[in-house]
């Protein structure tokens, strides 16, 4: 991906999104492989990968009672 794109991933329950997303945002170390996200390594540096990119949980109790750019300076 190049800077500033925006992704999503689609698949049935069960398939991997949460967890994938999890270890590409830094919040679960991977169990195998290799990947760099923001020129992180994802293995060993979850919390400069936290600090560089933004994630927007799918469930979160504030939706409803903030406004849509409220969310994203939350989040951004």
């Amino acid at each position: 991906m190049q800077p500033g794109e925006i992704f999503g991933l689609l698949g049935a329950n069960g398939a991997g999104k949460t967890t994938a997303i999890k270890m590409l945002t830094g919040i679960l170390p991977p169990s195998g492989g290799e990947g760099r996200v923001a020129g992180a390594d994802m293995k060993y540096a979850g919390a400069l990968i936290k600090s560089r990119i933004g994630y927007m949980s799918q469930a979160f109790s504030l939706y409803l009672d903030l406004t849509v750019v409220e969310n994203i300076r939350l989040y951004a």
